[in-house]
């Protein structure tokens, strides 16, 4: 499965929660399938470009979490440690997306070839890579 197609399918399974969907990609970018990782709110908004503000990470954290998705460990005055169990995580995406006709990001548009000539690739960020 390809990065964008990981996300969109994240995203079409949390019902569009950005945030849920990019700080999960965060954890696994971090390799917190192998093991548990240590991360602040902060840097976890920092690794995704501040596009999710460190403030809203705890209200992601806890969709993770009840979800079923992510286990922590917290103690007192250090940060806590997280790990994406990837067993859960397989039987979220197993699950059949939600009938729609179209489904951003996954169902092709023709649209797009004939207004910019050829469909745009993006890269891991979600931004046209310029050629």
């Amino acid at each position: 499965m390809t990065p964008d197609r990981f996300f969109t399918e994240l995203l079409d399974r949390f019902e569009g929660n950005y945030s849920a969907a990019a700080v999960l990609s965060a954890l696994l970018g971090q390799q917190a399938d192998l093991a548990f990782v240590a991360l602040s709110y902060r840097e976890l908004a920092a690794m995704l470009g501040d596009r999710v503000v460190y403030r809203t990470i705890p209200r992601a954290i806890r969709t993770l979490q009840e979800a079923g998705l992510i286990e922590l460990k917290e103690h007192p005055q250090t940060t806590t440690r997280y790990r994406v169990d990837g067993d859960a995580l397989r039987a979220l995406l197993a699950q059949p997306a939600a009938p729609a006709n179209i489904i951003p990001g996954i169902t092709p548009l023709p649209a797009l070839s004939r207004i910019f000539g050829e469909v745009p690739s993006m890269n891991q960020e979600g931004v046209v890579d310029e050629q």
